[in-house]
């Protein structure tokens, strides 16, 4: 297939999901409202909320992505590079042995945010059906695809990448109970609320 008609597949893809489940979000699960106060009016308390005029809103915006990125992103990816050219791991260059960890590490930090979104619709009272369900369809089967791995790489006696891959199904496990935990600090405070009035 012609990488253009992938191209613009995918470009239509996106542009139907802009227009229609974006507007599935905004009405059904978020319920914007014009009027509606946000969260820097809401919970102002001069530290964290502090509501702002949309010109320093959008420079803390854009410095944040725009400023760091394109200094901070080159000089990882030219130190990591420059490293794991020259570092073999099990007899194969190093990127290539890396490149297993990449997809499951890059699976659970999509399931996390989804994770982190579930928690906050949660707060607000919205449903989080639409953000759990897949949540733990990406955490259940990266969790497993990264157990898989370090079974191999324990088996391959590859033990900086069973050291890596078992740091970050710590941490992802970590971060699950954290949020599971905090669901229930959520689920009290709310119990609380409507017991007092």
């Amino acid at each position: 297939m012609n990488i253009l008609w992938i191209t613009l597949l995918s470009l239509g893809g996106f542009l139907f999901a802009y227009r229609f489940y974006g507007k599935f979000l905004s009405e059904k699960i978020f319920s914007l409202e014009p009027l509606r106060k946000t969260p820097a009016h809401e919970f102002q308390d001069g530290i964290d909320y502090l509501p702002t005029r949309k010109g320093i809103l959008f420079g803390h915006h854009f410095v944040s992505i725009c400023g760091l990125g394109p200094i901070l992103g080159p000089a990882i990816a030219v130190i990591a590079i420059g490293y794991f050219a020259l570092l073999k791991i099990g007899g194969r260059p190093a990127g290539l042995a890396l490149w297993q960890l990449f997809g499951t590490s890059h699976q659970l930090l999509a399931g996390l945010g989804l994770l982190t979104v579930s928690l906050f619709l949660y707060k607000m009272g919205k449903p989080t059906l639409y953000t759990l369900i897949p949540m733990l369809f990406m955490l259940v089967t990266a969790i497993t695809a990264m157990v898989i791995k370090i079974q191999q790489f324990w088996n391959q006696k590859t033990f900086p990448l069973l050291v890596m891959g078992t740091l970050v199904l710590i941490m992802a496990l970590w971060l699950g109970v954290e949020a599971f935990v905090s669901y229930r600090a959520f689920a009290k405070t709310r119990r609380l609320e409507a017991l007092t009035g």
